[in-house]
C-alpha cells in the first residue's frame, strides 16, 4: 500500500508496476516450482483526483481474453483517487456511499469522518492512521521523506527547463 500526495500519474504508475513485478520475481528462485508464485496486491491511494476519468478507483490485473476475467493473474493494482469522494457525495449523498465509497471517504475525511460502522479492514486503518497522527516523531519522518521528494522533483523540473534534463 502507498500513498502518493502529487506526482505525474503515468511516471508513478510505471515505478508502481516495477515493485508489483519485483515483489513477484523475489517469490521464488531460478528452477523453483512456478505454481508456488502468489498474486500481489497492490493499493495506491492518490491524494488527487482522477483529471481525464473521474473516477474513484482504476483497476490493473492481467486478462485472459478468452474468458474474459483476471483468473490466475498475479498482479492486482487498485489505484484510489481519494479526491473524487467529494464528488460521488454530491452525486449519491452520503448515506448512499457503497463499502469502498466509505473506505475511501474515511482516508479522505480521516478524524473528521465518525460517521461510518466500519469494518474490520476499516478498523484496522483508522487505528493505524490515529496512531501516525499520535506519534510525532513518524508524521515528522513521513515530512522529510516528502520534502525531499518534492525537493528532487524541483530539482529535476528545474534542471529540464534550463535544458540540463
Amino acid at each position: 500500500m502507498e500513498v502518493q500526495s502529487q506526482g505525474i500519474f503515468e511516471s508513478l504508475h510505471k515505478r508502481l508496476q516495477f515493485y508489483v513485478f519485483k515483489n513477484i520475481a523475489s517469490q521464488i528462485e531460478s528452477g523453483d516450482d512456478y505454481r508456488k508464485l502468489q498474486p500481489v496486491y497492490q493499493i495506491a491511494l492518490f491524494n488527487d483526483e482522477e483529471q481525464e476519468h473521474h473516477e474513484l478507483i482504476r483497476e490493473y490485473a492481467s486478462l485472459d481474453k478468452k474468458y474474459h476475467d483476471d483468473k490466475g493473474s498475479l498482479y492486482h493494482v487498485y489505484y484510489i483517487f481519494l479526491k473524487e469522494i467529494d464528488r460521488i457525495i454530491e452525486e449519491k449523498g452520503k448515506d448512499n456511499l457503497d463499502d469502498l465509497e466509505e473506505l475511501s471517504y474515511l482516508i479522505e475525511k480521516g478524524s473528521k469522518c465518525n460517521r461510518i460502522n466500519l469494518t474490520k479492514v476499516g478498523r484496522i486503518m483508522k487505528n493505524k492512521y490515529d496512531k501516525f497522527m499520535e506519534d510525532m516523531n513518524l508524521r515528522e519522518e513521513a515530512w522529510v521523506y516528502e520534502k525531499a521528494e518534492f525537493d528532487k522533483k524541483a530539482h529535476y523540473y528545474d534542471g529540464e527547463a534550463k535544458g540540463k534534463g
